[in-house]
């Protein structure tokens, strides 16, 4: 009788195809995590430990004792939510940073259907608000280092065949991480609002310090060709 042998073996039939690993990443985009993330962490980590006193400091200048009791509130939501706001941001980081480069993340709450708004909860509008908010300051605090960092990402990206988007350290994408980090709170939306100004005051004003370091990083990896 004839033997039948299968050109194509099935999985599992030898050790390379029972546990393909998949390729390491390239350098730059290790080097890239290795700068970005645990910078970003420690400056979540600030905040926390400055929390108390800028939340007391803009609870006295609340012009109503109701939004003095929302910032006092927050202090205790902060101060019980701390470690899993800073591991969901970790978490929704590295998520948005390995989006593949055909499909970066869209500017969060840019051309909302007016159809739409009439059946929007009006918490997920008043966070899309919010976060575009954020998003704009941002962008305008760190205007020239935003342009640059995208250039650079994008002249990365084409010379190195990296499969990164240029937008993957984004003002969009980190603001977007905070924003899933605390949208489990069991807590009203004036809370979460206060908590995003506390971002905005502690975190997104020291960006010029990291996106500094990383376009000293894509230099030492894809220099720019001399003019």
């Amino acid at each position: 009788m004839a033997s039948i042998h299968t050109l194509h073996p099935p999985q599992g039939s030898d050790g390379a195809s029972r546990g393909a690993v998949p390729p390491p990443p390239h350098p730059l985009i290790a080097a890239l995590r290795q700068l970005a993330f645990p910078a970003l962490g420690e400056l979540l980590r600030k905040m926390f430990g400055r929390a108390d006193d800028a939340l007391f400091e803009m609870g006295e200048r609340a012009q109503s004792d109701a939004d003095r009791r929302h910032y006092f509130d927050t202090v205790r939501v902060l101060r019980l939510e701390q470690a899993r706001i800073l591991g969901r941001f970790n978490e929704a980081l590295a998520a948005r940073f390995d989006e593949p480069p055909d499909s970066p993340a869209p500017m969060p709450g840019t051309a909302i259907d007016l159809d739409e708004l009439a059946i929007q909860p009006a918490d997920e509008l008043e966070e899309r608000i919010a976060v575009t908010n954020l998003v704009a300051r941002a962008e305008g605090m760190h205007r020239q280092l935003v342009y640059e960092l995208e250039r650079r990402m994008s002249l990365a990206v084409r010379q190195l065949h990296l499969p990164l988007s240029p937008q993957a350290l984004s003002p969009s994408r980190i603001c977007e991480a905070f924003a899933s980090s605390i949208r489990p709170l069991d807590s009203d939306f004036q809370i979460k609002l206060i908590v995003f100004k506390l971002f905005e005051r502690e975190i997104i004003r020291d960006l010029h310090g990291i996106y500094e370091r990383v376009l000293a990083l894509l230099d030492q990896h894809a220099p720019l060709a001399p003019a």
